[in-house]
């Protein structure tokens, strides 16, 4: 990857793949994966992309729509570039299978589940290869954790006879655009290079239908523009919220057994039990009457760890409320639940006082103190009315 300023060559980087043996994949003068990769570098510095090989016309066609949606989303931040490829070629006739990204989270288990399973109706994919890539939630120096982590994703998706392969890149690595939103095209681009050999690549939606995230990295919005009618890319689950997810995958106790979620912890390849989404995700598990699997280590003083969280946006809040609602429909009434409503209801305020003064942790502060005091007040007022 070369960036030019008019006769001025300003930087030169190389991305790379490490692709497992044994499988056959596009030419070298093919640049699908490349360009994928490259598109929101470009919109985001407002350089056209020049590209000296092979690339689909149906891609072509399917990214000028994308950076649109993005320029949209984000006009200050990416630009609609021109893409002048020295080679358009046409698209051949897509095979009948699909290769699904697999990390050992929720939304990858949830979707090979209920592919297998045959549970998502005319959508319903023939997975061949789950691919997990080193370079992205684990970095390329950590590899001890990646072979910890590749050996009980393999376990997890041979119990469905499913082969799982590893991919390595350096993309997270040289990429100047934030990781949240460039994931996405991460992770299609790395799928497009076994064209060869599946006809669609799977990507675990993250957010369901009634609360999707716009700018983000995946969403049904879009994630489809990065593939192409050889190889499509297919954003699934998008019907189910996370704590349906659960309730489906529970039913798979390789899945569950070996779940992988977090990313905060010290170690890669496991669950710390301790930072906000593994605390979520054992609520998801929780709110639903089910068991916490071994997976998934809880804290001594659980309640206690919940009431100090701090939700920071929006997102987080949507989860955390969907457990709430998941809780009272399935009549659980745990300790951890009055918490959990508690920092709900909390963020809810200290949003609303941003949205009518400037916010300062002052404010926040005399706000929450206004609050516990008129808590304790009326706990004194209902104790009194039964003494009465």
């Amino acid at each position: 990857m070369t960036r030019i300023d008019g006769d001025a060559t300003v930087d030169e980087t190389i991305l790379w793949y490490r692709l497992p043996a044994g499988i056959p994949y596009p030419d070298d003068a093919d640049c699908d994966s490349y360009l994928i990769n490259l598109l929101l570098e470009a919109a985001n510095e407002g350089r056209n992309i020049s590209i000296a090989g092979s690339v689909s016309a149906d891609l072509l066609s399917n990214l000028d729509e994308f950076q649109a949606a993005w320029h949209h989303w984000l006009p200050e931040r990416y630009h609609v570039v021109e893409i002048n490829a020295q080679l358009p070629r046409e698209d051949r006739r897509p095979l009948d299978r699909a290769v699904c990204a697999f990390s050992g989270g929720v939304d990858g288990a949830f979707t090979v589940w209920r592919h297998v399973r045959g549970t998502a109706g005319h959508r319903t994919q023939r997975i061949a290869y789950g691919i997990h890539v080193h370079g992205f939630d684990i970095p390329l120096a950590d590899r001890e954790a990646f072979e910890a982590t590749y050996q009980r994703c393999s376990d997890t998706l041979a119990d469905v006879g499913i082969d799982f392969l590893a991919v390595e890149t350096n993309i997270r690595e040289i990429s100047k655009i934030r990781w949240e939103q460039a994931f996405g095209c991460a992770l299609a681009a790395v799928l497009r290079n076994f064209r060869l050999v599946a006809g669609a690549g799977l990507i675990g939606g993250e957010r369901p239908y009634s609360d999707l995230r716009v700018a983000w990295g995946s969403t049904p919005l879009t994630d489809h523009l990065l593939g192409s009618g050889e190889f499509r890319i297919i954003h699934d689950g998008a019907s189910s919220d996370r704590t349906e997810k659960v309730v489906a995958i529970a039913q798979w106790p390789a899945a569950v057994n070996n779940l992988r979620i977090c990313w905060k912890g010290p170690f890669k390849d496991r669950n710390c039990g301790e930072c906000e989404k593994c605390l979520r995700t054992i609520l998801n598990f929780k709110a639903s009457g089910l068991p916490v699997p071994d997976s998934l280590p809880q804290v001594r003083h659980f309640v206690k760890a919940i009431r100090s969280l701090q939700l920071n946006r929006d997102t987080l809040l949507t989860y955390w409320e969907e457990i709430c609602r998941h809780a009272k429909v399935n009549g659980v009434d745990d300790p951890w639940l009055h918490e959990a409503r508690r920092i709900t209801r909390k963020y809810r305020r200290r949003k609303f006082l941003r949205s009518v003064c400037a916010y300062s942790p002052a404010i926040d502060f005399l706000v929450e103190q206004t609050v516990r005091r008129l808590r304790r007040r009326a706990r004194r007022h209902s104790r009194y009315a039964e003494g009465r």
